[in-house]
């Protein structure tokens, strides 16, 4: 849990110290933590206590997924990321890799639409 609060802290601290001043070290640092938290998030092995139903259902989309079958009820894309992902011999950490460069895209770019980036980030 240490490391959660140590990546947690590192927005805390910068939403506090003003670097809007200096456009390119902010861009710098918003770079290099989007790429730190991509590398933090999509590279987790056996975090958490539903591990094994993610193993268990890239497994499952491997064997089992329809690229013709269309349900509402189911991640469809998701499903047909981590089956097309399993023929290209490719593991669910590498999922949850792609998985993790889709959000920390989308809430970086949110983030730095904001009044204090660093704050919405810690929000």
């Amino acid at each position: 849990m240490t490391y959660y609060w140590l990546v947690f802290s590192i927005p805390v601290i910068f939403s506090c110290v003003k670097i809007d001043s200096y456009k390119n070290l902010n861009y710098f640092f918003w770079a290099f933590f989007s790429f730190f938290l991509v590398l933090f998030l999509g590279l987790r092995y056996e975090v958490g206590g539903d591990w094994g139903i993610y193993e268990l259902n890239f497994n499952e989309n491997a064997k089992n997924f329809d690229i013709t079958y269309f349900n509402l009820r189911s991640d469809y894309l998701f499903e047909l990321l981590s089956w097309n992902l399993s023929l290209l011999g490719f593991n669910s950490i590498f999922l949850n890799l792609i998985c993790s460069i889709f959000f920390v895209y989308a809430i970086t770019n949110f983030c730095i639409l904001q009044k204090q980036p660093w704050l919405a980030l810690v929000i």
